[in-house]
Parts: C-alpha cells; structure tokens; sequence
C-alpha cells in the first residue's frame, strides 16, 4: 500500500491540536509523513512552540510556518505542491479531529478498491453527509460517543463504501496523481468554505467519484472558524459553485432522497443506544372521520398499550388533522404529528386499520424501521383475507407484504418481544424501501396524470357550453 502524507493546518485553538497529534501518534504508522503547517495567527510563536514540544521525539512528524497568514485553502496548496517532496497520497486533516485505530489503512484500501475512486472520506460525529448516524447530523446535541457507537454497530452493515456528491473537507485522502493532473484548491474560495465541493465537482468531470469509507472514523469537533462571518462565507463561495456546477444542489438532493442505502437511512434506530427508549408510532391515519365505532376501537387499543408500556416506549401518535378537529386526539394525548409534519424515525409502527392508502404506506417507509398490524378481533382477519384474496388493491398487498405481522391486543408484548430479537434483514429493508419508493414515484406520477385529464375534460365542457 502506499505511503501518505497527512497535512495538518494550523491556526488556533492549541488544546484540540494537541488532541489531534496524540491521536496521530497513536495511530498512524510511521511510515506515513506527518506535516504541521502553522498559519500565524497572532499567537503563532507559543503554538510554535507546542508543536515542536509534542512533535521533536517523532522522526516522522515535520513542522512549517508560512510566511505569512494565507488560510486554509491557500495553506493546504502551499503544503502539498512545496512542502511535501514525496509522492505520497495526500491526506488533508483538520487540527480539530482526532483519528482512530485503522482509518488510514481502511481508506487507503477503499481508494485502492477502483482507479475511479478519487476522494475517499471517513464517517464522523460532525460532518454532513458523512455523520453517523445521518438522521441527526443537524442536531447539535449529537454525542459523539453515540455516534462512535452507531459507528462500531453499522460498519458491518453497511457496504464497505458508499458513491456521494462531494467530499467533506475535514479528512480528505487524495490521490495525489489527481493533485498534480487537475491541481487542488482553487484559491477564489479563500480563505475557505467551498474549495473541497469544487475540487470534487472538478474531478467528476474527468471520471473520478468521491468515496464514504464506511469503515473508518474520525472525530470532529463542531467548526469554530470564521465566527460570526461563516454563514455570509460560505453563501458567497456557494454561490461561486453554482456557477460553475449549476446541478450542484440536484446532485446532493438525488443522493439524499434517491441514493442513500435505507440502512444508513434508519441508522438511528437500528442501533442501539440513540434513543433512551423505543420510538413507537401508532398510526391513525386511515381513522375515518364520524367514525364514533371505529375511533372507540382504536382509542381503547391505544389506552390499553399506553397502560401496559407507557413507561417503557416513547410512543408517538399519527393522525389527519380533519381527524383530530374531530375526535381531540392532540387535546387527549401527547406526541401527536399530522401526515406533512411528521419527522425523526420510529423503531415501530401499529396501525389498527388495514393500510388502502398510497401516502399512508409510503410514510410509514420513509420514518418506520417495522409496522406491524394490532387488532382486537378475529373477524378482522377474514376480512383481511378476503381482501386479500380478491387482489385488487395494489396498496393493500404491499402493506401486507412487507408488514412485520398481524398481532391480537392480548399478544402485543411477543410482537415488541419479536420486534427487538428480529435480526436485521438489510436485503428485505432494501426491497422494501426501494419498491414503495418506486409505488410512491408513481402515485405522484398518477396524481399528475388525473389532474391534467380532468383540466382537458373541464375544458372540454367550458367549449361545449360556450
């Protein structure tokens, strides 16, 4: 395997530097360079002196001070292009991580895996698209040992790696042929924000893909740099990007609604240790409205679960909002989301009505790891059969198709029980997600459809009457 170089620019913040080299020391091999370039910032002489205290016993470690300050983007070109004499791989670190046992070998083998993979990227704790779990990379409360938690539970998983849009700046292994075939860093995105989502969109032009490794970390602090003036930065130099990339935006929506693997999708809930209990969505969705029978119904199952496992699940509610004007389920119960405001996942649906509707299947695979039917009566089940039977509702047989069970009140602790011993069947997930995807793409499509035949048969009739 290759040798790399690891370029570790500096600015402030010595305490996380330090984190950073210590977690260097311990994990890279010393075959690989390690270069320290210190941007001098005001208090550059005592952070100078720290790194060469921390640094002079490691034959493989080197230390640079540029000139001047240059920032990020213009200090990262000056290291690989004059610094680094080699033709290692290059490896750009920022000062705020720390590394962990095998990342480097894990992507160093993930860039060796094809000639076109020409950015290669760890998971972290804070890092957009590459945080782990996904689901919560915009949540600021985020743990990152729960994150390296995730992490040890999914890299078996998922694959290996994972095609995405862009790299993350943060630990960034580049090939360094790409590097002197195509340059690195266009300094129009100085000091920086932006220059690694355009050296990649530069790559994708000449056939080379950034690369997720799956099965290397690196922990990240949250970014300190720019203060107050970050946003307005980063607005800029996007709009820099769009300019050149106009589908920029669409490349990173397709992958996030379109490409992500349903596991990485439901990573909150497949592991363990995210939430402090179980989610559980009880859906009333297709609770009808007047409907004074049915809603007793689904209101005594819903009492009799709350009574029995209140206090060991987190349980959630759905409904129409014609529904709960009807009936004050939000008056009456907490957690209660209407269809277009449900967000977060769920561990497990109950649904105590048969599934007909398009939308309400189609949520339940975007937010539900499992569903699973609850009934209180037998008579139910012919019902269920017969429908069944007589095949002609597409949405029914898929709800049926791929529900975790049909379950009586009195046996809902084995269906929880079941729930939490069934091993995860990724190949079943991944059909799932992908075939209600696809029903739920042409439900739009026939909405679509419906509306323009129903505008041509008005205006049909407005000629015919005028």
């Amino acid at each position: 395997m290759k040798n790399v170089t690891i370029i570790v620019p500096v600015y402030k913040d010595w305490d996380s530097l330090n984190v950073c080299l210590d977690s260097l020391k311990k994990y890279v091999e010393p075959r690989h360079q390690i270069i320290v370039v210190n941007d001098k910032a005001p208090d550059w002489e005592n952070m100078e002196r720290q790194i060469l205290k921390t640094i002079q016993e490691c034959s493989n470690f080197h230390y640079f001070l540029n000139p001047q300050n240059l920032g990020f983007v213009k200090t990262c070109n000056r290291a690989v292009f004059e610094l680094d004499t080699t033709d290692n791989d290059i490896l750009l670190l920022n000062s705020d991580t720390r590394v962990t046992e095998g990342f480097l070998q894990e992507m160093q083998q993930v860039l060796a895996e094809s000639a076109s993979h020409g950015v290669v990227c760890p998971r972290s704790n804070h890092a957009t698209i590459l945080t782990i779990p996904f689901s919560l990379s915009m949540d600021p409360s985020l743990v990152e040992a729960v994150s390296y938690g995730v992490f040890l539970q999914m890299k078996q998983i998922l694959p290996r790696y994972t095609i995405i849009p862009t790299g993350v700046g943060f630990a960034f292994l580049i090939r360094r042929s790409l590097a002197d075939a195509y340059g690195l860093f266009d300094e129009i995105y100085s000091p920086g924000y932006g220059e690694e989502n355009d050296f990649c969109m530069r790559l994708r032009c000449h056939g080379y893909q950034s690369v997720m490794a799956n099965r290397a970390y690196v922990f990240h602090e949250e970014s300190r740099s720019f203060g107050k003036k970050r946003e307005m930065i980063a607005a800029a130099h996007h709009k820099i990007l769009l300019a050149r990339y106009p589908y920029y935006d669409l490349l990173v929506q397709n992958y996030l609604y379109e490409q992500m693997h349903p596991a990485e999708h439901f990573a909150d809930v497949i592991a363990d240790g995210v939430y402090e209990k179980k989610r559980v969505l009880y859906s009333l969705y297709e609770l009808p409205v007047l409907h004074m029978r049915r809603w007793k119904y689904a209101r005594q199952l819903l009492d009799d679960f709350y009574a029995k496992y209140g206090g060991e699940y987190e349980i959630h509610l759905l409904v129409t909002k014609a529904a709960d004007l009807c009936f004050g389920v939000s008056a009456s119960y907490q957690n209660v989301w209407y269809p277009k405001e449900l967000s977060g996942h769920f561990h497990l649906a109950l649904i105590p009505f048969p599934i007909f509707n398009r939308g309400h299947l189609c949520l339940l695979n975007r937010v539900c790891l499992d569903y699973a039917f609850c009934i209180r009566q037998k008579s139910w089940c012919r019902k269920v059969a017969r429908t069944a039977a007589r095949g002609k509702n597409a949405v029914f047989l898929k709800s049926m198709q791929y529900c975790t069970g049909i379950f009586y009140a009195p046996q809902l602790g084995i269906l929880l029980q079941d729930v939490q011993r069934k091993k995860l069947d990724v190949s079943l997930l991944a059909k799932r997600w992908t075939d209600l995807r696809g029903m739920e793409a042409d439900g739009c499509g026939s909405v679509r459809v419906f509306f323009r035949k129903a505008k041509r048969f008005l205006h049909r009739i407005w000629i015919r009457r005028n």
